[in-house]
């Protein structure tokens, strides 16, 4: 589990016979949205109220 799953911002990826992680495009675009909203100055918990 990662960092973002364990903070309930990111849902969590189905998994592959090995067990890794399948991140999809929605997994991806989320992750992009967090990190220009962290960028221009929003906390965690502001990122998690405006998804």
């Amino acid at each position: 589990m990662c960092w973002y799953e364990r903070v309930d911002v990111l849902a969590a990826p189905e998994r592959t016979s090995w067990n890794y992680p399948a991140y999809g495009a929605e997994h991806l675009e989320r992750l992009s949205f967090v990190r220009r909203a962290r960028n221009l100055g929003f906390s965690l918990n502001q990122v998690r109220d405006l998804l």
